[in-house]
């Protein structure tokens, strides 16, 4: 997934960040969990770039996988224009985190930033501060409305949770018992996700929604919080992921529990597109986060250089199930 396009010190930092966590057992990723974080922070303060290139950051919401192909498009979009680029984020849901290296990408006077805000109503003010400070920013993933964010790039993610939902009705004909892993619960896309869901559901009488839960993006919450809604709706029909850890996780959980109920969830991890290769996953719908990542340095550069926004601008999603998955992954993804 990550591409092989040499790569600056900050870069290749968070790139390893990410494989680490990635290929990190959930032991293993907590003993590398408070040294990542340290590494990310040290990064922003340290690193030391070209003075004539201007210099552009991307916090992302967490340092998840799910986002490799947004770094991948990002540093080729840097490379292309010739700008400098540092990648950070947690590793663990912190909005604490997420505003403590907003404030040094401010301190270190960068010309950009990409935000993937955990929640908007608390980083508002710190985005508020960059814009203050001369610093253009550009939300992605999910937004921060209420803030003087320049744009927003991502998914509409409303439509993207009628699409969930409308999917699940068809599975089920129409009528059945449903249980959502939620995610982030304070992040604004999966909110929007979610009430797409209901919205189209409220459509059909002969569905309901039994429960709600949160995994926070981490492996292990993410089953813990599946397998709670499973022990107490023992009867349920589906289940519908809202976030890119619920696919892996929900994998993880049907086979060890020898489920057969619809698995119908969003993105595009490796586990998911194995799970639905192997007919445990019912369906996915996968964003365009490589392209977010070239979006949000070309629209820095256009930004730095006086040229107007759109305020929103919104990238494709795609339906993979079983019959197309080969389409789109090789075998090897």
């Amino acid at each position: 997934m990550i591409g092989k396009t040499p790569l600056s010190k900050s870069t290749a930092v968070i790139f390893l960040i990410l494989t680490l966590f990635s290929a990190c057992s959930a032991s293993d990723s907590r003993q590398v969990k408070s040294s990542a974080e340290a590494e990310s922070k040290s990064l922003i303060k340290n690193t030391q770039f070209e003075n004539n290139k201007r210099t552009f950051a991307i916090v992302f919401p967490l340092l998840h996988p799910f986002f490799a192909e947004t770094n991948r498009g990002a540093k080729e979009m840097a490379d292309n224009i010739g700008v400098n680029l540092i990648l950070v984020g947690p590793h663990h849901y912190s909005v604490e985190e997420q505003i403590q290296m907003m404030e040094q990408l401010i301190e270190k006077s960068v010309d950009g930033i990409g935000i993937g805000p955990f929640d908007p109503v608390a980083l508002n003010p710190v985005i508020d501060k960059a814009v203050d400070s001369g610093i253009n920013v550009i939300c992605f993933d999910t937004d921060a409305p209420e803030s003087r964010r320049l744009s927003f790039i991502s998914t509409d993610n409303f439509k993207q949770g009628m699409h969930l939902g409308e999917i699940t009705a068809k599975f089920l004909n129409g009528k059945g018992k449903i249980i959502i892993s939620q995610g982030v619960p304070t992040q604004l896309n999966l909110n929007q996700r979610l009430e797409g869901v209901r919205t189209h559901l409220d459509g059909y009488p002969g569905i309901e929604i039994l429960a709600v839960k949160s995994g926070y993006g981490n492996h292990d919450q993410t089953i813990a919080s599946i397998e709670d809604m499973i022990d107490e709706h023992p009867d349920f029909d589906a289940l519908i992921g809202l976030d890119a850890q619920a696919g892996p996780s929900a994998v993880v959980v049907w086979k060890a529990r020898g489920l057969s109920q619809h698995l119908i969830v969003s993105e595009d991890m490796p586990e998911t597109i194995k799970g639905i290769r192997d007919n445990v996953v019912t369906a996915t719908i996968t964003q365009e986060q490589y392209r977010w990542g070239k979006l949000i340095v070309e629209r820095l550069d256009e930004a730095s250089k006086g040229i107007n926004l759109k305020t929103t601008e919104t990238t494709d999603t795609r339906l993979i199930v079983n019959e197309n998955v080969n389409s789109y992954y090789p075998d090897n993804y």
